[in-house]
């Protein structure tokens, strides 16, 4: 009985390890029948997926899928782990099966919309992040997601709308709070950017990308509030990180006293 057994209770844990060792197990023993052997797959591969372990996670999802081709749970991970490795095509379809099998999937739409994003169609992103948030209205990911599209839309009213409330959520999302920091600098509300960014700088582990990104705005809002010896350092930070971060507007600030 998976409801009372000590091993399933470790394979559904909400942390990652535990997860990894308890369905490891299941797995290991192989008495399980085909489906309930496939969601112990699926559920290590998203714990591996979600500890940056996606040469393990991909094994365990194709398992999934091999086992229980009816499952969307594989196809979702599956989804997930080619996207981070650029396989935008694969991914796609293996979101597109998921919805196919379960309409109301919302981590499918979500996946869908970043499949979207990363082929730079915008307005099926938004359409595929509205989606998965009217299944699932406190989906952060869908969110942060949407907060995103908007921002590259300019719409930086709805973006701040979408980042204040995956942060209300998971205050310490960094990629929220890099959202709403940029978003607001981008209305330039500068001082009100700042907290944001020092937060996603605060906590960051080692992401650059995200790094390099809230020390460019956070230069930019110091520049923009008179802090330029502070502005210039931040810059000087998220160059070594980035190359191609840009230069800072220095000729179009207020004159510096």
């Amino acid at each position: 009985d998976q409801e009372t057994d000590p091993l399933w209770k470790k394979c559904e844990s909400p942390d990652q390890s535990t997860v990894i060792d308890g369905c490891g197990a299941i797995i290991a023993a192989n008495t399980e029948t085909p489906q309930n052997l496939a969601t112990a797959h699926s559920n290590r591969g998203f714990a591996y997926h979600n500890t940056n372990r996606n040469d393990l996670a991909l094994p365990d999802f194709n398992e999934a899928i091999r086992l229980n081709p009816n499952d969307p749970a594989g196809y979702e991970g599956r989804g997930a782990v080619e996207i981070n490795s650029g396989a935008i095509d694969q991914a796609a379809a293996d979101y597109n099966t998921e919805i196919r099998l379960a309409p109301n999937a919302s981590g499918g739409y979500k996946g869908r919309a970043d499949v979207d994003a990363n082929r730079g169609d915008w307005p099926a992103a938004l359409a595929d992040n509205n989606k998965a948030l009217q299944i699932e209205p406190t989906y952060e990911e869908a969110l942060e997601g949407r907060g995103g599209v908007y921002g590259v839309m300019l719409q930086w009213d709805l973006a701040i709308a979408d980042y204040t409330a995956a942060l209300k959520l998971n205050p310490n999302s960094e990629i929220a709070n890099l959202g709403l920091g940029t978003a607001l600098a981008h209305k330039g509300q500068y001082a009100q950017a700042i907290p944001y960014l020092n937060q996603v700088l605060a906590q960051n582990g080692g992401k650059d990308a995200l790094a390099a990104g809230a020390l460019y705005n956070r230069a930019v809002a110091k520049l923009f509030t008179g802090d330029l010896q502070g502005a210039v350092a931040d810059e000087s930070a998220a160059k070594q990180m980035n190359p191609k971060v840009p230069d800072l507007p220095i000729t179009n600030t207020p004159a510096q006293n």
